[in-house]
């Protein structure tokens, strides 16, 4: 059969399959020769098999911030998660209520906190936050026009965001025993069944089951679109009622301006089903426990969460030791305050502190303590274990010389 004849048999059959009310979008598309490949991955989608097409998705009310530059009247360039709501109101509802819709207007509060932060200096924070914009974008998971679910259970759809300097929990997992596992493996397991199926309560009919979790597993247990995480960029708030370890918590977020009695804030309620894992790893994934469980026992799980919690709670007491000897140098009046608080992660170094000392703590509040917390969550052996305290311990090792010297400075002056 000749190509072009191909061609125009695989046309025909676009045009066959697209609803009267999206005939003209198609046309037009063809003829103008626009995002061909866009309607070819539509054509292949579910969406299409059940006659959703793209005057359902770009005529639909929600508003967005990006002008289309298309003539026809009403035409949506991004599609926001309201319009997917209306055929999906239960995933949409607890988009809304996750982080990741709040995504937006983090940065926006962000540049308008700290001057520092200007918007050409966080352009590049677009790229990802953007999936908060606009009522939020599903299609930053469900890429478009193929919106497939088993895209984005695997792993590869969170990299894009979750990797690099600020934010290395790709990296993490990566390295860690899991990220290999699924590195040798994941490319031949079957992700096309929800997550409950796959983890914690397989069903029979999974022939190539996944070995190992992934990001979904733990962080949309059961489906859930919430994409629930530990509250807050400082990753504070795992004392429970410890009170030795409150106090630190309580110093540390008194230093950088948080409330120091802010509520620990999970995005659903516990599983009275599971065994108690400490509390508050329980209340921020109420599933984890038993989707652990659905490799190794309910023991090991808790064990390690344990451990887990064990390792966050010294480091959270190294921190909070340099916070108290910067605190003191402050209230004797021998360096000088913040003209600003970080508002969040300062990994770009915009934000000046005052001080070259207070410029080390916030490193190791902000940067090393974070990637040290998520690297023991997500199992790498570098952040985890090796670097991660390495990196903790030499920021109180020069905060503690450089506050001896600041001391024996003043002292001196005074005399």
């Amino acid at each position: 059969m000749a190509i072009a004849t191909i061609v125009v048999l695989a046309a025909a059959q676009l045009v066959a399959a697209v609803p009267e009310a999206s005939k003209v979008c198609v046309d037009c598309h063809r003829r103008e020769r626009i995002a061909a490949t866009s309607m070819e991955t539509w054509r292949t989608s579910r969406h299409a098999a059940v006659g959703v097409a793209c005057a359902d998705c770009h005529l639909a009310p929600g508003a967005d911030d990006l002008a289309s530059l298309c003539p026809a009247p009403g035409v949506h360039r991004e599609v926001a998660a309201p319009a997917c709501g209306r055929c999906h109101p239960e995933q949409a509802e607890q988009f809304a209520s996750g982080r990741h819709a709040r995504a937006w207007t983090a940065l926006l509060r962000v540049r308008e906190e700290i001057p520092a932060l200007t918007t050409s200096a966080t352009r590049g924070c677009e790229l990802c936050h953007r999936i908060g914009a606009s009522g939020g974008r599903c299609d930053y998971c469900h890429t478009r026009h193929a919106f497939a679910p088993a895209e984005a259970r695997r792993p590869e759809s969170c990299r894009p965001c979750h990797q690099g300097a600020n934010h290395p929990e790709w990296e993490m997992f990566s390295l860690s025993r899991h990220g290999s596992l699924y590195t040798i493996e994941g490319g031949h397991w079957d992700w096309s069944h929800p997550i409950e199926a796959l983890y914690g309560g397989r069903e029979p009919s999974v022939e190539h089951p996944p070995r190992v979790p992934v990001c979904a597993t733990c962080h949309m247990a059961r489906g859930r679109h919430q994409v629930p995480s530990v509250d807050g960029p400082t990753m504070l708030g795992f004392a429970g009622d410890d009170p030795g370890w409150r106090a630190d918590e309580t110093a540390i977020r008194r230093h950088f301006g948080l409330d120091p009695l802010a509520a620990y804030t999970p995005n659903s309620e516990p599983r009275t089903t599971d065994a108690a894992p400490p509390a508050p790893l329980a209340r921020a994934f109420p599933d984890l426990l038993s989707t652990c469980g659905g490799c190794h026992t309910r023991s090991f799980a808790a064990a390690q969460m344990t451990a887990w919690q064990q390792d966050v709670r010294e480091a959270d007491r190294l921190t909070a030791e340099a916070v108290r000897l910067v605190d003191g140098l402050l209230a004797d009046r021998l360096i000088a305050a913040a003209k600003e608080l970080p508002h969040s992660i300062d990994e770009l170094d915009l934000v000046e502190p005052a001080a070259s000392i207070e410029t080390r703590l916030w490193r190791m509040v902000l940067v090393d303590r974070v990637r040290l917390v998520l690297g023991i969550f997500h199992q790498d052996p570098d952040y985890g274990r090796q670097q991660g305290w390495s990196d903790l311990r030499a920021d109180l090792d020069a905060i503690t010389e450089e506050a001896a010297r600041v001391r024996a400075a003043g002292a001196a002056t005074a005399r």
